[in-house]
């Protein structure tokens, strides 16, 4: 008996549907897994980008350049007393010194300013300026130079500083050497964006002085 041509040719054609359709599927898993591992893969390097970093080293050279000793350079607290002794350093320079350049003058004076809050403005910067105005002594009489001597804690956020001032005139003769030492309480408002490090770029850590005076010493 012959096999029904019609039932041989539908027999094919299954067969050849179901081919195609577990190649699709095939496929199908194939696409599935590629794009699996490739979202796998983009976020393994989001994740490594992010904690990739290069850590630094601080290295000390002698005066010929041959290393002499080496250190991982850690991150400081944002309160640590170094990173205060040298802002107070700085602004005691800064508010006392007097420069022959007027320009260059003006931009400490203005950074003292802004690393005051307004009643040491009001109260104590405007009062010492108005009595001794730096632009004049510059123009009239020379520099006045310092140089940095003790650094104290005295009390919770309040330092002590004593420093030595030697008057010079412009032909670099010394006029006079003083000291002095000053009362500077600090406090810390760390910029919380970047607008507010726009405004006051050269002051990172956020330490501003609240209280402020200085005397001469006998």
């Amino acid at each position: 008996m012959q096999p029904d041509p019609y039932i041989k040719a539908r027999k094919e054609y299954d067969e050849i549907t179901h081919n195609i359709n577990a190649s699709k599927q095939n496929w199908q898993r194939i696409a599935f897994i590629l794009g699996f591992a490739l979202i796998i893969s983009i976020a393994s390097n989001i994740f490594t980008i992010k904690k990739a970093h290069i850590v630094p080293y601080i290295v000390q050279v002698d005066n010929l350049g041959r290393a002499l000793a080496t250190s991982e350079a850690r991150e400081l607290p944002l309160n640590d007393e170094r990173i205060i002794k040298a802002f107070v350093y700085q602004y005691i320079d800064m508010a006392r010194s007097v420069i022959s350049d007027p320009e260059a003058l003006r931009k400490n004076l203005s950074q003292v300013y802004q690393d005051s809050i307004k009643s040491v403005q009001g109260n104590f910067l405007d009062v010492y300026y108005k009595d001794n105005n730096p632009f004049d002594y510059a123009q009239n009489k020379g520099t006045r130079h310092i140089e940095l001597l003790v650094f104290l804690k005295e009390a919770e956020n309040t330092y002590s500083v004593e420093w030595r001032e030697i008057e010079r005139n412009y032909d670099n003769q010394v006029l006079g050497e003083a000291h002095y030492k000053a009362l500077v309480s600090v406090i810390q408002i760390p910029h919380t964006d970047e607008d507010q490090y726009r405004e006051n770029p050269l002051n990172p850590f956020g330490l501003y002085v609240t209280s402020l005076s200085w005397a001469k010493l006998m």
